[in-house]
């Protein structure tokens, strides 16, 4: 189990001791250097809880939609860190998450699905293997959430994924409850990236 953060202190892998008393981290490699900035990235991801913006209107809950785009973006590049350490030495390599209790929230919370106003922005900046990785995921025949993380976070980064882009722009209870979803999507990642790094502490 992760540890919870007490007195300031940072939240640590549950495998971090494990790993640092072996023989591999007493040795600097290129994936020695992958494991330090996956947990690194990963503590960021942990203890990122807000954006401080100004000019918005009191109560809006568009700083919490970017809140919450803003994680799915730091989770992102967590996941991405993990697969370099697990997949060494290849560079190009994704990490998969398969939940299906999450995905199926996700869905339904997020109302994702082929047609929804949801995945017709993610599509905008998404091509080939990921828009169809995105559809998969739309339609129920994946439950990899980092089908759903990558194009969030790609669509982030291009403008497109915004609040109001994506259906959030209000403070109504139906909004905010999609925000949640969207941190809780975040937390289950970041939970599933702990218990993959603890397997690969075990196995190597």
């Amino acid at each position: 189990m992760i540890e919870s953060v007490e007195n300031g202190k940072k939240p640590e892998l549950t495998a971090w001791h494990d790993w640092t008393s072996s023989d591999s981290a007493n040795s600097y490699t290129a994936q020695t250097d992958a494991i330090f900035g996956f947990r690194s990235r990963w503590q960021l991801a942990h203890s990122f809880h807000g954006l401080e913006l100004s000019g918005y209107v009191e109560g809006s809950a568009i700083p919490l939609g970017y809140e919450a785009l803003f994680k799915v973006d730091i989770v992102s590049t967590v996941a991405e860190q993990l697969a370099r350490v697990i997949e060494f030495p290849r560079e190009k390599c994704f990490l998969n998450v398969e939940h299906d209790e999450m995905a199926d929230r996700v869905r339904r919370d997020l109302e994702v699905h082929p047609a929804s106003r949801f995945v017709e922005n993610l599509r905008k900046n998404a091509r080939g293997r990921a828009c169809a990785n995105l559809m998969a995921f739309a339609d129920g025949r994946s439950s990899d959430l980092m089908y759903l993380m990558r194009p969030l976070r790609n669509g982030l980064s291009h403008g497109t994924s915004t609040p109001s882009g994506l259906g959030l722009p209000s403070n109504n209870k139906k909004s905010m409850h999609k925000i949640e979803t969207l941190l809780q999507l975040c937390e289950t990642v970041l939970d599933d990236c702990d218990r993959q790094f603890t397997e690969f502490v075990k196995t190597h």
